[in-house]
């Protein structure tokens, strides 16, 4: 599986699981239904905006939606004082982006 089907899977298994239908969660995230649903289908995936509101929408991490990890616990809060703490969630945010262009 590639990592845009991951991406695409855990998507539709974090929306329902939210009880959501695409269109409230495209609502929630500021797209269309169907950016949506292609984003479920794996015909494209999110970008990086999309994919931090997606994790906070659907209550969930990035290594989840990434298909790292099988805890879909939310990763813990980032200090917004603490600029390393933020370059590093940066940096991770880039690094999986750059694994879901080359995958």
């Amino acid at each position: 599986m590639t990592t845009r089907e991951k991406i695409a899977a855990r998507i539709k298994q974090m929306r329902q699981r939210a009880g959501l239908s695409q269109s409230q969660l495209a609502r929630q995230v500021g797209v269309e239904r169907q950016q949506v649903a292609s984003w479920e289908n794996a015909r494209n995936k999110p970008n990086e905006e999309s994919l931090l509101l997606l994790s906070k929408v659907l209550h969930t991490s990035i290594s989840f939606l990434f298909g790292e990890t099988e805890d879909p616990r939310p990763a813990p809060e980032w200090s917004s004082t603490e600029g390393t703490a933020a370059q590093e969630a940066a940096a991770l945010l880039r690094q999986a982006l750059e694994k879901l262009d080359r995958g």
